[in-house]
């Protein structure tokens, strides 16, 4: 599969899938470009926001292992996003179907980025539908940064 379908499904998926399960909860595409404290438009594959909760997820579709730089950027964008919206708690997710890098664990767990492990797109939108209050807590911070193998 192509990535942009991959990323298409992706947001398809959570739209019409976890949207039910999400209460208060809007989702965003990657058409919709978020706004960062540096003033650079992040475009970001799926967003979830409530009034105090902003979820970040970039899905890969790689033939490889998710990397050390995949986990860089995406923690830039955290980093950038959650200084222009102090009022939120910013989290972020890589979403793959592939185990990430060992150097991608270290600086996902250093930078709290969380790495999840699908068999497919339905079982993400599903886990992720169900498990959204897990992955940004109230009132402490998120412990998202371990591999999350859903199955």
């Amino acid at each position: 599969m192509h990535w942009k379908d991959y990323e298409k499904l992706i947001q398809q998926l959570l739209a019409e899938l976890a949207s039910p399960l999400l209460s208060g909860w809007k989702v965003q595409d990657g058409t919709v470009l978020i706004k960062g404290a540096s003033t650079f438009d992040h475009q970001v594959d799926v967003s979830l926001h409530n009034e105090t909760s902003m979820v970040l997820i970039d899905a890969k579709c790689l033939g490889s292992p998710v990397g050390v730089n995949d986990v860089l950027v995406l923690s830039g964008r955290k980093l950038d996003v959650q200084a222009a919206h102090p009022q939120l708690k910013v989290s972020a997710r890589l979403v793959s179907l592939m185990h990430p890098a060992a150097g991608a664990v270290s600086l996902a767990n250093f930078f709290d980025v969380g790495i999840d492990v699908a068999e497919s797109v339905h079982e993400y939108a599903t886990w992720l539908g169900s498990h959204l209050s897990i992955v940004v807590p109230e009132n402490r911070e998120p412990s998202n940064a371990t591999v999350t193998p859903l199955s």
